[in-house]
């Protein structure tokens, strides 16, 4: 059980890591080519200008799927990948936290 808890921790922080540069890539598009769309969200970026409240703007964005209301294809298709890639990051979290309370339960008993 430690061995899978080493696997999913690892693999979880290399999700981590590829979400924020993916994310990054996706808002550049939008203050790059969607400046309307990236005012909106209050102008994200992702280590610096990224509050509570963007973060929930942008939440919001994606959950909804406005970014497919944008009319350039990649930026559509990219918010896609993204918003099933911070989809899949999920469940690799919860699966990470689970399996550290069943090895921190193993360690109790």
């Amino acid at each position: 059980m430690n061995t899978l808890c080493n696997i999913l921790t690892f693999l979880f922080f290399l999700t981590g890591i590829g979400g924020a540069i993916a994310h990054q890539f996706f808002l550049s598009r939008l203050r790059k080519l969607h400046i309307r769309t990236w005012d909106q969200l209050g102008k994200p970026v992702v280590f610096l200008n990224f509050g509570i409240l963007n973060i929930r703007r942008f939440a919001g964005f994606m959950w909804r799927k406005d970014y497919e209301t944008l009319p350039d294809k990649k930026t559509v298709a990219f918010g896609g990948f993204l918003r099933t890639y911070f989809f899949f990051s999920a469940i690799l979290g919860a699966l990470t936290v689970a399996a550290l309370i069943c090895v921190a339960w193993q360690m109790k008993h």
